[in-house]
Formats: structure tokens, sequence, C-alpha cells
């Protein structure tokens, strides 16, 4: 999952690009950060409610390569509504994409005590 250039400035890195790298090192398959751009700087998610989330991210990705009949496999940190990653989907599927799977290393539980 692409960071917008702001916030990828700010944090200096992308937490995402690197898990995707270490998948890439087990698996053979490539990294390409230059499908997907995220063109709409969004507010933080973690301080938003779900409907707040879908919101932020709606528009907020475009898919600047051609994606028809590929299956894509899209890496974030934390998956927490979904909604970033169904942003994304909706955009690479609207190019294209045949198949897109999901690949997240968190998905927080709650507290069922």
């Amino acid at each position: 999952v692409p960071l917008h250039k702001v916030k990828l400035r700010e944090r200096g890195y992308n937490q995402a690009f690197w898990i995707a790298r270490g998948l890439s090192g087990k698996t053979g398959l490539p990294v390409w950060t230059n499908y997907v751009q995220r063109m709409k700087y969004t507010e933080t998610q973690t301080v938003l409610n779900r409907s707040q989330r879908k919101e932020n991210m709606q528009g907020a990705f475009i898919v600047s390569q051609n994606v028809s009949v590929k299956t894509i496999i899209m890496v974030d940190d934390v998956l927490t509504t979904g909604s970033t990653l169904s942003s994304m989907a909706v955009s690479l599927k609207s190019a294209g994409a045949v198949s897109i799977i999901v690949m997240t290393v968190v998905t927080p539980v709650k507290d069922s005590l």
C-alpha cells in the first residue's frame, strides 16, 4: 500500500514496502511500487471511526500502470476496518485486475474477556 508523498517524506519510510520486500525475498515474487499511487493526502486513520475511515479513503488511489489480467497481492501492516485496502482494491478492479490477494501482518482482535 503506497503512502502519499507527503507522508512518506514525514515518516521517511513505508512500512508496507519493507514487509512486501521481505515477502519478496522469501517467495521470489516481484514488488511493484509504481502500479498504484496514493493521490489524496488522507488524515491518519487511527483517530477515525469506521464510517469516517471509509469516507477518508474514497478516491485516495489511482492505478498508473496496466494491471489488466493480472493478479495483484496488496500488502499492508495493519488491517483494522479494511477501508484502505478496500479503496485500493476498488481502484485496481476498475483498472482491470483479475484477482486481488490481501496480506497483512496484524489484525486487531477485540478483547472478549
